[in-house]
């Protein structure tokens, strides 16, 4: 007999009889249960959680590296930019932190090439 947990309900298959026993019927230990259709962990998307900067969650996509790429040049104008990232999160990037900046978060991005 084989059981199973569908639905967070217990169940058996009585292979001999070829029949379903109900869960009201089932008594079994946990070295006896075989998990079915319990959904897969989902992955962590490592680029949308980011990296931390200066306290702030960094998130990595390729829509944040074309961003920085077109504030770059207006932060080393000495204009400060709040960069809003594509996790939501936001981070003022000024001509003071931006080399210490890019020093976490390129190679971070470049992890993912």
């Amino acid at each position: 007999m084989r059981h199973f947990k569908l639905d967070n309900q217990i169940f058996a298959y009585d292979a001999d009889q070829e029949h379903l026993i109900t869960p009201e019927m089932v008594e079994i230990s946990d070295e006896e249960l075989t998990i079915l259709n319990e959904p897969p962990p989902k992955p962590v998307n490592l680029k949308l959680q980011g990296v931390e900067f200066d306290g702030v969650m960094c998130s990595a996509t390729k829509e944040d590296m074309w961003g920085l790429s077109a504030v770059r040049s207006w932060v080393a104008s000495g204009q400060d930019v709040a960069f809003e990232f594509d996790n939501g999160n936001f981070l003022t990037l000024s001509i003071a932190n931006m080399a210490a900046f890019e020093a976490v978060w390129v190679p971070f991005r470049a992890s993912f090439f």
